[in-house]
């Protein structure tokens, strides 16, 4: 006898309250599909275990919590039969598809589209899905041909394609037109004045525009990536480049659908096309290294913890010296106003300093000890008691097990067809719950004899010895959420750097032990303006 459940789905709120096709009326009309079959199998087709309604979902992903709850039933065998109105409810994918029906093979499981006649249990049910499969598949291929025939035709024309809209042009009332927006075409050409006549590199550009005060689209300040971007937009010049993969490849090799095109827009340039041209050859020549793909900021985690004389937080900040050298630094920044006459501390020796202490102070066997302790302890607060939850679900089912022979006996006693089905559909119910019970007892116990451990203080000595030693590959986010984790700040003296540490141990003095300091005024302090940064 079949485990059926029932899986109605319809894609919005609006279409969930249309009474065709609503999530009440598939479930009726499955729900007498049931009732038919069963009157022709004398009730002993399939028994309703369950409805999965998805309201308001579409069926462009599987990321549905009906769906989700009815695919883990299936896993658990609490179902072996679904049935849908038609197989466009349970997914338009095709990728889904495959991996649906591979699921449903695994799991012996199958399901029935009532309006398609689709039956998976049978041969002609799965041939009749695979066509339908196919048809889908090609129907799908045929649009995306469409799609990209009328973007060519667009593009081909000099119309707008779709996509964000660069800086300086604004949507026309005309479709498939842009306008230049003059104000910002003003901003455009400052900017490109500053790439082509005052800029060295990407770095630079991206400082003196955004002090400039020339901010793009909504106010927002350039970066390394998106000023080159918004720089390489063909847009900006008046163009639409077809095929732009195809740029550096042999053309005359090449179909002519796709070579490498440039097509006059409809709209009027930003900047002027000449300009357009110098500055892209900028990015791609002059800039070499510094170019899009390759500039890399260095990870300023000091910044917001690092401190003048004076109590002033200095910021990172790269450069170029003039030989070309990167070099990296923490300085204050344009607005502070300070009387320490610190201008620039070299990035890599303090942060280097100041991670060699702080491996000293965190591998001391006293520090090591209690952070193995309150992690142990901290960690089997959290644990739960399985022992007790496996006690508890050991009880409930063998209070099944004994409800089991109870009705067992009733099946047995049953003379009329009609009650021993209910009590052979009751028994199923019970048999089912009673087997849900032991996979939940079998899953604690293996869970209980695979807990962690408690922590050995010398796999924390280990751990800590590691991260410091792999520190610089981390991501630059995460260099800061660690150090930032451990250290309140870091003082700079005339003689000495102050590392003050935070106490979630309680074990340090905050008025007395919290100041640990280092001799390093031979490179700390750079009081000579002469002297290039970084020098």
């Amino acid at each position: 006898m079949r485990k059926v459940a029932i899986y109605p789905r319809v894609s919005t709120e609006e279409q969930a309250k249309v009474e065709e096709g609503s999530i009440k009326n598939q479930i009726e009309s499955l729900k007498k599909y049931i009732q038919g079959e069963n009157l022709k199998h004398d009730g002993m087709w399939g028994e309703l275990v369950g409805i999965y309604p998805d309201e308001g979902y579409s069926a462009k992903s599987l990321q549905r919590p009906g769906v989700k709850k009815l695919l883990l039933d299936i896993y658990h065998g609490v179902v072996d039969t679904v049935i849908i109105t038609e197989i466009s409810r349970l997914s338009r994918s095709v990728e889904d598809w495959i991996h649906l029906r591979k699921f449903f093979e695994e799991h012996r499981a199958s399901f029935i589209a009532t309006r398609q006649n689709f039956d998976t249990s049978t041969a002609m049910g799965r041939a009749m899905l695979s066509f339908a499969i196919e048809f889908s598949q090609l129907e799908r291929e045929l649009t995306a041909e469409r799609v990209k025939a009328s973007y060519t035709a667009r593009a081909g024309r000099g119309l707008w394609t779709g996509g964000p809209i660069p800086f300086g042009l604004e949507k026309s009332a005309r479709n498939g037109y842009l306008i230049v927006n003059p104000a910002k075409q003003i901003i455009a050409t400052e900017i490109f004045n500053i790439v082509i006549h005052k800029a060295r590199d990407i770095a630079t550009a991206v400082d003196l525009v955004n002090q400039s005060g020339y901010y793009g689209e909504h106010g927002k300040t350039w970066d390394h990536k998106s000023l080159p971007t918004w720089i390489r937009h063909p847009a900006l010049a008046g163009e639409i480049h077809m095929n732009r993969d195809a740029k550096d490849q042999n053309q005359e090799s090449m179909p002519e659908s796709e070579r490498f095109k440039v097509i006059p827009a409809v709209w009027e340039p930003v900047v002027n096309p000449d300009m357009w041209l110098a500055a892209n050859k900028i990015l791609d020549e002059r800039y070499g290294e510094l170019k899009v793909g390759n500039w890399k900021h260095h990870d300023f985690f000091l910044s917001k913890i690092l401190l003048c004389p004076e109590g002033k937080r200095l910021t990172g900040a790269s450069g170029t010296g003039g030989g070309g050298t990167k070099y990296s630094h923490y300085r204050h920044s344009g607005n502070v106003e300070c009387l320490c006459h610190i201008r620039t501390i070299p990035a890599r020796k303090i942060e280097t300093k100041v991670l060699d202490e702080l491996k000293k102070l965190l591998l001391q066997p006293g520090i090591i000890a209690d952070l193995a302790k309150n992690a142990n302890r901290s960690y089997s607060e959290t644990l739960p008691n399985l022992s007790v939850t496996i006690a508890e679900l050991t009880q409930k089912s063998a209070k099944l097990e004994a409800k089991l022979g109870l009705i067992a006996d009733q099946v047995l006693d049953s003379k009329d067809d009609s009650q021993k089905a209910i009590w052979n559909a009751q028994l199923q119910r019970v048999q089912r719950e009673r087997l849900g019970y032991e996979k939940q007892i079998e899953s604690l116990q293996t869970r209980q004899k695979t807990q962690i451990q408690n922590l050995d203080p010398k796999r924390i000595e280990k751990a800590i010895e590691d991260l410091i030693a792999n520190f610089d590959i981390l991501d630059g986010r995460c260099k800061h959420l660690m150090i930032s984790s451990i250290v309140d700040r870091v003082d700079i003296k005339r003689d000495s750097i102050g590392i003050a540490i935070k106490n979630p141990l309680n074990q340090l003095d905050v008025n007395q032990g919290m100041k640990m300091f280092y001799s390093e005024e031979e490179w700390l302090l750079r009081t000579d303006s002469n002297r290039r940064p970084g020098g």
